[in-house]
């Protein structure tokens, strides 16, 4: 399971080039490291409320090429076990940029240690998508999950970034997500997702601030407002 949150879906970290003025050439970076960590009130994925309470999500991403490997985790402060660390999600995907489209497969293996082996305390998935790093940058992710969940979930996302000043950058944009038999038996809209934040610098540090509201069926996912802020606590390439 993952939080629902603008750039959703996933967390995808695909190794990046950057230029440097050597003869008049290009000199390639393929090695790349991020780390991060969100706070937010509370842990929603796909429209499913995982845990209600405030959550941290500190994720490690390294690169090579097209090619990354992602661990990403949820400690929540109230659990119905009573163990902090809910879940550990190890994504590995592979990105392949052509132009401006970019087209992406990988794998997600989900665990979850606050439940004993035996009783589903883990699951996977493979997906594929494509985007378009143009206007309104739509994407397209297809999930299947063929273990616990079985079933599919696909996610359109559309959005913007507008560049403020001193290096502050507005994001909005807009997801739907539509479940088909993943964890449950109906095949439904389970999350349309109203997406704002800001990226602020400060040093080598990135405040992102942000608010997110998913509406789903009604019965099924309901109606819930996500805020929380995302520290970048280290971005670079080599």
């Amino acid at each position: 399971m993952r939080f629902v949150f603008s750039r959703l879906l996933l967390v995808v970290a695909a190794a990046s080039l950057a230029a440097s003025p050597c003869l008049g050439q290009e000199k390639e970076t393929p090695w790349s490291f991020s780390a991060d960590a969100t706070f937010v009130n509370q842990y929603l994925w796909r429209g499913f409320v995982a845990n209600d309470s405030p959550s941290l999500q500190p994720s490690v991403s390294f690169g090579y090429r097209g090619l990354s490997v992602t661990s990403w985790s949820n400690f929540s402060h109230r659990t119905p076990r009573g163990q902090k660390w809910t879940e550990h999600d190890l994504i590995v995907d592979y990105t392949h940029a052509m132009g401006d489209i970019s087209v992406s497969a990988g794998y997600i293996l989900y665990a979850f240690p606050d439940i004993a082996a035996g009783d589903g305390n883990r699951s996977q998935e493979v997906y594929a998508g494509i985007s378009y790093s143009g206007f309104l940058q739509p994407s397209f992710t297809y999930y299947r999950d063929f273990d616990q969940g079985d079933g599919d979930y696909f996610y359109f996302s559309t959005g913007r970034s507008w560049l403020l000043g001193r290096g502050v950058v507005l994001n909005g944009g807009l997801g739907l997500g539509v479940n088909n038999g993943q964890w449950i038996d109906n095949t439904t809209v389970s999350n349309f997702d109203i997406n704002v934040s800001v990226d602020i610098p400060a040093g080598q540090v990135v405040f992102s601030p942000f608010f997110s509201q998913s509406i789903g069926h009604r019965t099924l996912f309901g109606s819930h407002n996500i805020f929380g802020v995302k520290l970048t606590v280290a971005s670079f390439t080599w």
